[in-house]
């Protein structure tokens, strides 16, 4: 991988814990951009609740798709200038295939780990 790759993946886990820091800290408001990293607990149980009543098919779902999307425009960028069109398309495909396994995997990960959190939220 490039070096560009590994500062965007380097970049995108660093995000989550320093907005948290940032708002726990009381240096910067929550907003919509830093929900989408960091959740405090009150509005991830109002929200957790509505989610997990509505299915871990459809969670899972619904992620797996973002997820994957997200990976292969990532990953596709990124290989984009190593091959020639025909090896490419041969990437693509298996690209493609990884991205999806990992989504899969990333999302059931995270519904482990809500539902660990909600409950322990809960008690």
């Amino acid at each position: 991988m490039e070096k560009s790759g590994y500062v965007i993946i380097l970049i995108s886990c660093l995000i989550g814990p320093t907005l948290k820091f940032l708002i726990k800290k009381s240096k910067i408001k929550p907003n919509k951009v830093s929900k989408i990293f960091y959740e405090d607990d009150k509005s991830f149980i109002k929200s957790w609740k509505k989610i997990s009543e509505k299915g871990m098919l459809r969670y899972t779902i619904k992620s797996t798709t973002i997820t994957t999307a997200i990976l292969t425009i990532l990953f596709t960028f990124l290989i984009l200038n190593k091959f020639s069109m025909h090896e490419y398309e041969q990437q693509l495909f298996v690209i493609l295939r990884m991205c999806v396994l990992l989504g899969l995997f990333s999302s059931l990960l995270r519904w482990c780990v809500n539902s660990f959190r909600y409950s322990e939220l809960k008690d």
